[in-house]
């Protein structure tokens, strides 16, 4: 199993401190950055790709970012996207991945259930809500005893260590309750295999000095922005 795995793209980010045509530009280049990836993953070869939470900035976003975003998830066609509900679009009733439709490669991890591909399973581990204090990899079952088959978690990041003053800190990686044998693979916003992990998404700085938000609007790029991650994993020993 190939499939290439991203995060974090926050379609319909409004960016409303990047005036004019400048924050035109930069609100676009993610739908362009999306269209970029599926064809990263048709020159790869991937048999599956991976968005690992935050497709969309939150669950308010307007029709027209539907729209785009459903524009730019066909060019992936055939290839099966899926998509994992993150703390910006978190599996609440009112949750924008589920007006995604008419996409038969698509698939919204919704639930916590397996979805096989190539006879690849991926366990998807939805954050339900914005702000998570659960370990959202606690469900993922044990390995059956001659199960060789490759298992790919996908999970957020979302679980939330607080300071000695119990105020909010930061997202970790949710990885405490997983055992080695269990997974193959866990795809989370910072990949984690083992002690190695990198980070898929986009990586465009949006805070400064003083918690402004900010955006190099100049300097943002499909290069920049399109960071990626193609895996190719074997089946277990």
């Amino acid at each position: 199993m190939k499939f290439l795995h991203t995060a974090d793209i926050q379609l319909g980010l409004k960016l409303r401190f990047v005036p004019g045509e400048s924050g035109v530009r930069v609100r676009s280049q993610r739908f362009d950055t999306l269209r970029h990836i599926a064809g990263v993953a048709k020159e790869q070869g991937a048999q599956a790709v991976v968005v690992a939470g935050d497709f969309f900035d939150d669950n308010s976003v307007g029709p027209d970012t539907i729209q785009l975003a459903e524009d730019s998830l066909q060019t992936f066609a055939p290839i099966p996207v899926l998509i994992l509900p993150g703390n910006h679009d978190a599996a609440t009733e009112h949750s924008a991945l589920k007006r995604l439709q008419g996409l038969k490669h698509v698939h919204v991890l919704m639930d916590q259930e397996p979805v096989e591909i190539e006879g690849t399973l991926f366990y998807p581990c939805p954050l339900s809500r914005r702000h998570e204090t659960s370990d959202p990899t606690s469900w993922l079952p044990e390995r059956d005893p001659g199960d060789d088959r490759v298992r790919v978690a996908i999970a957020h990041g979302g679980v939330i260590e607080f300071s000695e003053s119990r105020k909010a800190r930061t997202l970790s990686t949710p990885t405490g309750s997983l055992r080695k044998d269990s997974i193959t693979w866990l795809s989370v916003t910072g990949t984690a295999r083992l002690n190695s992990v990198t980070r898929p998404g986009i990586p465009a700085p949006q805070r400064q000095p003083g918690g402004r938000r900010r955006i190099p609007a100049t300097s943002c790029s499909l290069k920049f922005l399109a960071a990626v991650k193609c895996r190719k994993l074997n089946r277990s020993p």
